[in-house]
């Protein structure tokens, strides 16, 4: 046993090791790509109040529609308002910005602390969770594969096949593993929620889309291309889920760079579209997930005291 958790420790040592300098190096790159842009700067003249406005109150929209989502999958459960569902939601992606799945990690913590909720019903609220979303975004996207004419669908009709492919094949190895596990699965949650929880999970991404799409409307205001900025945004959040290194390095720039080169922006464009698009993101994330996280977080250590 005990080689085994000292093997489990140095390999441990080596992810975090592994990830530290692939972080510093990719930031590094970054950095270049950013300086060697660095005339970017004058396209924020093209930014306003009014725009920034705009796409912050876009962003904490797609937010409100996750944490209403987050609330009605929970209820069979546990009550909880829908106050604390949204501040919770804020400070799972402040969390999920310096390391993946913390933010989880945390609601389990202080759902526990305050509500006695499982560890066994967190992971089934949280599977639940990912298939409806990856339920909408297989559908979006075998929407766009069928119906849509768009110019894009030439370069990436087969990421978008075997993006299908993937999130069919996840959905169902999903649903089977939390039958086999949780027989009651069907009882917890009837016809009518599920289908209330797509339609959330699409409102969300509909939001998310068109945050996207304004974000690159401001420094061009010609772009129309919907097809584009639906791909960005399931890119983005496909690589946030699976992210390897903090806030997304490296993957968010790479999606906005490969897909808006091929319609025809350049690159000083791009660095101003990705500069804006963490802009509103991750300070506004920050700024309230700091404040929210110190809150929740003494909460949950001034009920463990009282227990104990």
């Amino acid at each position: 046993m005990i080689s085994k958790k000292n093997k489990l420790e140095k390999f441990k040592e080596i992810i975090f090791f592994s990830r530290k300098y692939f972080t510093i190096v990719v930031l590094l790159i970054c950095i270049f790509f950013f300086w060697k842009n660095i005339n970017f700067v004058e396209y924020f003249n093209y930014i306003s109040i009014k725009n920034l406005l705009y796409l912050t109150i876009f962003f904490f929209i797609f937010l409100f529609f996750e944490s209403i989502l987050f609330k009605k999958i929970i209820e069979p459960f546990i009550k909880i308002n829908l106050i604390l569902s949204y501040n919770l939601t804020i400070v799972s992606y402040f969390l999920n910005l310096i390391l993946p799945f913390s933010g989880i990690g945390f609601r389990y913590i202080f759902l526990k602390n305050n509500y006695n909720f499982s560890l066994k019903n967190m992971f089934f609220i949280t599977a639940i969770f990912y298939i409806i979303n990856f339920i909408i975004l297989f559908l979006i996207l075998n929407f766009i594969f069928f119906f849509s004419e768009n110019p894009i669908m030439i370069i990436y009709k087969k990421i978008i096949l075997y993006l299908i492919i993937t999130l069919f094949f996840l959905i169902i190895s999903s649903t089977f593993f939390l039958i086999k596990k949780i027989n009651n699965i069907f009882i917890v949650y009837q016809n009518k929620l599920i289908f209330l929880f797509l339609g959330l999970s699409f409102l969300m991404y509909s939001m998310f889309i068109l945050f996207i799409f304004l974000t690159i409307n401001t420094f061009q205001p010609t772009f129309n291309n919907i097809i584009a900025s639906t791909l960005i945004a399931i890119l983005i959040d496909l690589s946030l889920v699976v992210q390897i290194l903090p806030v997304g390095i490296g993957s968010i720039e790479l999606v906005f760079y490969n897909i808006l080169t091929n319609i025809n922006f350049n690159q000083i464009e791009i660095v101003s579209i990705i500069s804006l698009f963490r802009a509103v993101v991750h300070i506004t994330t920050f700024i309230l997930g700091t404040f929210l996280f110190y809150k929740y977080f003494n909460l949950s250590l001034k009920k463990i005291k009282k227990n104990d």
